[in-house]
């Protein structure tokens, strides 16, 4: 048996075929090698090992629906796109109704593929949906996938589920923030800009959480402030009870806090412990904030 988990570790499908060969006639490979050789091929991506595997005659009894759907799953967690194109064909091949509750198949290798941010296996597994006669995805199932890739940053990823007609304001029970929040509060730019590409709102949040500009400025990513400025963000909008403008200051983003009061925010406003501008950045000692909040008070600052 050493031999067989040998050739599946090192990716050597001559020596799997010689082996499944010789042992045609002895019955050696027991349902219980075998599936664990197929977790391993999954697991290290080997493709050639897994055909050679696949046209063993007890993979018919092995390879259930649930079996299959966790080598897929296997597959897509490590981003081995042949793998599991390898599996989808075996079962096209050989299971008659193949298709038949694959949509939810597909779904649940989708989510666990998309915030990892696999685009080769959820372009792919998108375009299966679409070509094979079965039940779509909806834009809502699309638009659960956008909310938990967001936060990671994967903007490809984002993009092809937008492309597909995915509702991006839709909210995922166990996910706190709206695509936008969280891809605002991460830093991602590229995301950010695709959704609002696609015509997501500025102000986009759940109910009860921060909106996306003051968790730019908490963050200090100018960039992003600055984007949802340009597409209409509410400067004022408030998160835990402060605006972009306090936000910033109480972190020290002061390229942040320079762009707000450019875009003319409001500096008669206090933190929710009742402490206006000038106190905050002097208790921070940040002399370079105070100058610009006086800046702006004495009308020397240039609007942006």
């Amino acid at each position: 048996m050493h031999l067989f988990r040998l050739a599946a570790g090192l990716d050597r499908g001559d020596l799997m075929r010689l082996l499944l060969d010789h042992d045609a006639s002895k019955d050696a490979v027991t349902v219980e090698l075998l599936r664990a050789l197929l977790e391993t091929v999954a697991n290290l991506g080997h493709e050639g090992v897994l055909r050679h595997l696949l046209q063993h005659r007890l993979t018919n009894i092995l390879l259930t629906y649930a079996f299959f759907r966790k080598l897929a799953h296997i597959a897509g967690t490590c981003g081995h796109l042949s793998v599991l194109r390898c599996l989808l064909l075996h079962r096209r091949r050989t299971v008659v109704g193949w298709n038949t509750g694959m949509t939810p198949f597909i779904y649940s290798v989708l989510q666990v593929a998309a915030p990892l941010g696999h685009a080769t296996i959820v372009r792919m597994l998108l375009l299966v949906v679409r070509v094979e006669p079965t039940a779509p995805l909806t834009p809502a199932e699309l638009g659960r996938l956008v909310q938990v890739t967001a936060p990671h940053g994967h903007t490809d990823v984002v993009e092809l589920l937008l492309h597909c007609g995915a509702d991006p304001d839709r909210r995922t029970l166990g996910t706190p923030m709206s695509a936008l929040s969280g891809a605002t509060l991460g830093g991602h730019i590229g995301v950010v800009k695709a959704l609002l590409r696609y015509n997501v709102s500025p102000e986009t949040r759940h109910p009860d959480q921060p909106k996306p500009l003051p968790l730019a400025a908490s963050r200090g990513h100018l960039n992003i402030v600055q984007l949802l400025l340009e597409n209409g963000a509410e400067i004022e909008a408030e998160a835990w009870g402060h605006t972009a403008l306090v936000c910033a200051v109480e972190n020290g983003h002061t390229e942040v806090v320079r762009r707000l009061l450019q875009w003319g925010a409001l500096t008669n406003v206090q933190n929710a412990n009742g402490r206006t501008l000038f106190e905050i950045a002097q208790a921070r000692r940040d002399d370079t904030i105070l100058n610009l909040i006086s800046d702006r008070v004495a009308g020397r600052l240039d609007p942006f």
